[in-house]
């Protein structure tokens, strides 16, 4: 993994050559968790003026200096340079088609590949590229107009931001990269604000900050000097299949074959490899399938648990992940997160948050990312699954809702006024199954791509802003496709790499890979959820002895923040609610986080998504804006 910085002045920028320079290596600096290994910094001419390239690296492939970036390579009388976050999975492929086109390598690493797939082929090889990756390419060729080329990979793993300022425009890994160069206005984005109270992130390509955007995933920026920048997508459009090419036998053998060989390149690595275990469907079939299929790199397991008192609002993974490492014979190590350690480390985790992402996930990826990162520097993780193969409640939950539309219309009322009798909000028995119904009742609506909408929101202000109904679209597979193109990309993904690169971890997700993700894509919703959600991978999981874990109930990587709340734990994290000068308050009036917070303490409701959502973010804005 690595961690890009890159400048571009324009005619009449005020800044000298020097200059921007250290502006280059303050971004550097910046980003140093993401490559602590190496780093370089070059520059080119762009028109009359200048571009700075810079480059942060975490030895993964290749770990010589012939690897180190911003790398150079020549073919004819081209000249490219690269600076390259990721991983290619595919990269072994390239290579022998390179080495017959007449290439020498002198590295063993991807980061070349690409470069000498770049200088070759165009930009038509970023299709081929099957990895997670965000690069700029910069080429010249002899008297041509030099060009710089931005791209990053389909299912957006790795983050790419840029921004065009009055005399510069610039790129980066993160957020705070940019921001680092002191050439970057930096101002609140009060709109995305509103955006994350209802659905937990920035809707893209907008961010928290005003005129910073985030690079698609899918796609490419070209740049020249003197000319309009270019964006385009080198993602080709997805057909689904129809009824009579799916056979569940035939399914099931395909699915098991490419996720054979996703693992296997996902296992590609000059470092060791670890893999996150939670004892549910999707992390113990990777590690039965590694056990089955690659036993020589098993890879070592780490898990999160709660203490037994905090389970009905936490997990139970770690029994069901010790028992999974029990049974394929994997070494497991096991982070104890009590309320001690998490609340002690609140506010700083909450610190290095890029912008923020409303999801208790990000503390526990954080530490759970720092403990493995003692051990090894690449980890496996399921992100991806439930999104690729339909395994949220609310996936099966929406289903029943369009099966049953009429009845529910007819008794939307009672539903609304019955939720309130459910005790989501006290540790009792069942709780979060009482959570699921409470929820479900609340979010009903006779719009049913509002319905799916608010299923994925939070309840701190009103209902997110009208679903519209779209045409000829199915609801099913409009609900789907929504929760992989927005929760997948800007929660789960962003919150992965970022979380991992804290600590210089690479995080990789199998069920990503390139020919397993578009062959999923492919099948229709309906028969994603025909025999209940996820059941290509339980049926899997199954046949190689893994039965009893796809009957445990789905949990997450939740920690037991709500009852931390109710145990006056949390006290100190809403201490901002009485500092009238802090900056939260004038965006969002302080009496709607007491409200929330008394509910909850009295067990009236759960709102422990809201509360860790508010925390996050007023610590977050403190820092930035305070």
């Amino acid at each position: 993994m690595c961690g890009l910085s890159m400048i571009i002045a324009s005619e009449g920028a005020p800044a000298a050559n020097a200059a921007l320079e250290a502006s280059l290596q303050h971004m550097q600096l910046r980003q140093q968790h993401r490559g602590p290994d190496s780093g370089g910094e070059l520059s080119f001419p762009w028109g009359s003026s200048t571009l700075v390239l810079g480059s942060r690296r975490l030895q993964i492939l290749g770990t010589t200096q012939e690897a180190d970036q911003p790398m150079h390579r020549s073919w004819g009388s081209k000249r490219g340079w690269l600076s390259y976050n990721g991983e290619l999975y595919n990269y072994t492929e390239l290579r022998n088609e390179l080495i017959q086109q007449g290439c020498t390598f002198s590295s063993t690493s991807d980061t070349e590949v690409v470069l000498y797939a770049l200088l070759i082929w165009g930009k038509a090889v970023l299709e081929r590229l099957n990895g997670m990756f965000a690069l700029v390419y910069y080429e010249a060729n002899g008297n041509e107009v030099p060009f710089l080329l931005l791209a990053r990979d389909r299912r957006g793993q790795k983050p790419l931001y840029y921004t065009r300022q009055q005399h510069y425009w610039l790129a980066a890994s993160e957020l705070q990269g940019l921001l680092a160069s002191g050439l970057v206005k930096k101002e609140l984005n009060q709109q995305q604000l509103m955006h994350y109270l209802h659905y937990k992130f920035a809707e893209r390509p907008q961010t928290f900050f005003k005129d910073i955007y985030e690079l698609e995933p899918g796609h490419y920026l070209l740049l020249k000097p003197g000319h309009q920048q270019q964006e385009g997508t080198f993602v080709p459009s997805v057909k689904l299949f129809s009824a009579d090419e799916l056979g569940e036998e035939e399914v099931l053998e395909k699915v098991e074959e490419l996720m054979i060989d996703a693992l296997l390149n996902h296992l590609q690595s000059d470092k060791p490899v670890g893999l996150f275990l939670s004892g549910g469907v999707d992390s113990t079939l990777m590690l039965a399938l590694l056990r089955e299929h690659a036993a020589w790199q098993l890879p070592l397991c780490f898990t999160l648990g709660n203490r037994a008192g905090d389970a009905s609002w936490g997990t139970q993974d770690y029994q069901w992940a010790e028992k999974a490492a029990k049974q394929y014979e994997a070494y497991h190590h096991h982070l104890l997160l009590d309320a001690d350690t998490v609340l002690s480390r609140f506010e700083e985790l909450g610190q290095r948050q890029d912008q923020p992402i409303a999801d208790g996930a990000w503390i526990s990826s954080c530490l759970l990312s720092e403990h493995a990162a003692a051990k090894v520097k690449v980890v496996l993780s399921g992100a991806g699954a439930d999104e690729l193969f339909a395994g949220y409640h609310r996936h099966s939950a929406f289903a029943k809702y369009l099966a049953h539309q009429g009845l529910i219309k007819s008794f939307l009322p009672l539903l609304k006024s019955g939720r309130k009798l459910l005790p989501a909000g006290r540790n009792v028995p069942g709780r979060k199954q009482w959570q699921l119904m409470k929820k479900f009742g609340k979010n009903l609506s006779a719009n049913p791509y509002q319905t799916f909408a608010n299923f994925t929101s939070l309840s701190i202000l009103a209902n997110g802003t009208e679903a519209e109904s779209i045409s000829g679209a199915d609801p099913l597979q409009w609900a789907l496709d929504r929760d992989r193109q927005q929760y997948l990309i800007s929660d789960l993904l962003a919150l992965n790499d970022k979380s991992g690169m804290q600590w210089g971890l690479e995080m990789r997700m199998p069920y990503l890979d390139g020919p397993l993700s578009e062959y999923i894509s492919r099948l229709p919703a309906a028969y994603l959820l025909n025999g209940g959600r996820k059941w290509i991978l339980k049926s899997l999981l199954q046949k190689y002895g893994g039965k009893t874990y796809t009957l445990r109930s789905k949990e997450g990587f939740g920690l037991p923040f709500g009852a931390w709340v109710q145990q006056g734990k949390t006290d100190f994290l809403w201490q901002w609610l009485e500092q009238k000068e802090h900056p939260l308050h004038e965006l969002l009036p302080p009496a709607i986080t007491k409200e929330l917070l008394q509910a909850h303490r009295q067990g009236k409701a759960d709102y422990s998504q809201e509360l860790m959502a508010l925390a996050l973010l007023s610590i977050w804005i403190e820092k930035n804006f305070g």
